[in-house]
């Protein structure tokens, strides 16, 4: 169930509660989670889309499709914006906590539509692509 609340004018309350999705082997991703999604600029023009920036915060918690549990926690709130007509999140560091393992950081840049992002495990740090 996902419940979105409109709390006031530029914020959104979104819950997760009993989510889950099945692969075609049958293996189940289950979770719970909790954001807000904050409109931080772009509300003026409410016709106009492309210019809205949105601030999402929160966490959420569950079940990978190996049993493992998890967590997962926005550290720092992710920027989500229009890149070239397309909305993508271009700023903000996401922590995912497996159980047993080291807590993997996912750092999303400094809010320039790069279209890149940083994922830090213990001492190693990969730069990715994000998928479009």
């Amino acid at each position: 169930t996902r419940t979105v609340t409109h709390a006031s004018t530029d914020v959104w309350q979104v819950v997760d509660t009993g989510a889950k999705i099945t692969d075609p082997d049958g293996k189940t991703v289950t979770w719970e989670s909790t954001r807000t999604r904050t409109r931080t600029s772009g509300g003026a023009t409410l016709l106009i889309i492309s210019d809205d920036v949105y601030s999402i915060t929160g966490t959420a918690s569950g079940t990978n499709r190996e049993g493992r549990n998890f967590t997962v926690n926005i550290t720092t709130a992710l920027r989500l914006q229009a890149c070239n007509l397309i909305a993508e999140i271009t700023q903000g560091v996401i922590e995912i906590q497996p159980e047993d393992l080291k807590v993997r950081s996912i750092d999303f840049g400094d809010g320039s539509c790069d279209n890149e992002g940083t994922v830090t495990v213990g001492n190693k740090t990969k730069t990715f692509k994000l998928r479009k």
